[in-house]
């Protein structure tokens, strides 16, 4: 068996399902040669809900299945961070397609791998991007609290700040559905840029009441904002949002 683990119910099943057709579809297209040395080969895919504790929950499920040989997950750097840590006591084999938290490998576990950029890379990328191409001067940072969120909005900053711009605010939030009370204060200090550190069904929701507010900044964000349903959520206030991506041609 090959599993993968992946919120497939919630705000963020659009990316966990498309890792899990991901995976589903590479064990079709791969499994031959195990089969013709007589395995028989089986997809298992398992929903962490984009919660640490189901997610932990599920690889305890996960490495009590000796038929399990490896997984491929998660979404979520908060969620991977303490599951393969269960992966690991087990020395079950994890390669993460999507993970960029620093601390997924620098743990240096020899079980825990993964195929995607890391957030001081992607942050960093970001800060470049913004500094030489949009001249930007002045950022305000939002993020979403999490592992991922939070981590990849720390190098952003830091980025931008060792390259001579204004960090306005610096700010953390695990609002859903109004976000009055930190468009205010960007609203007074109207930013050049505001940058996004979380995921699309968040910010999709943030970006639309910043734009609807009269904020007129350039907005940004990292690899979270990938999905289709950002525009679905936001529409028209989306426009123009950049985004950085882990993954692509080197």
């Amino acid at each position: 068996k090959i599993a993968s683990h992946s919120p497939l119910s919630g705000g963020q099943a659009l990316l966990g399902t498309a890792i899990r057709n991901g995976v589903e579809l590479a064990v079709e297209q791969l499994k031959q040669p195990l089969i013709d040395a007589g395995f028989t080969v089986e997809f298992v895919p398992f929903d962490d809900q984009a919660t640490p504790d189901v997610g932990v929950s599920n690889a305890q499920n996960i490495v009590n299945d000796p038929a399990i040989l490896a997984l491929v997950g998660h979404l979520n750097s908060g969620v991977a961070i303490p599951s393969s840590e269960v992966y690991n006591r087990a020395d079950l084999a994890m390669v993460s397609p999507a993970n960029t938290n620093v601390k997924v490998t620098d743990r240096g576990y020899p079980t825990v791998n993964r195929v995607c950029g890391r957030d001081d890379a992607q942050g960093a990328a970001g800060a470049q991007y913004a500094l030489e191409t949009l001249n930007a001067k002045t950022v305000y940072v939002v993020h979403d609290k999490t592992a991922y969120g939070e981590g990849v909005a720390t190098f952003f900053r830091d980025a931008m700040l060792a390259g001579g711009a204004e960090v306005l605010g610096f700010e953390g939030t695990t609002e859903t559905s109004n976000f009055d009370a930190i468009i205010t204060p960007i609203e007074s200090a109207n930013p050049d840029l505001i940058y996004f550190g979380g995921i699309y069904n968040q910010a999709a929701v943030f970006f639309k009441q910043a734009r609807d507010k009269g904020v007129e900044s350039q907005f940004m964000g990292p690899d979270g904002m990938d999905g289709s349903d950002l525009t679905k959520i936001a529409g028209e206030a989306v426009v123009g949002l950049l985004y950085t991506s882990a993954a692509g041609p080197a």
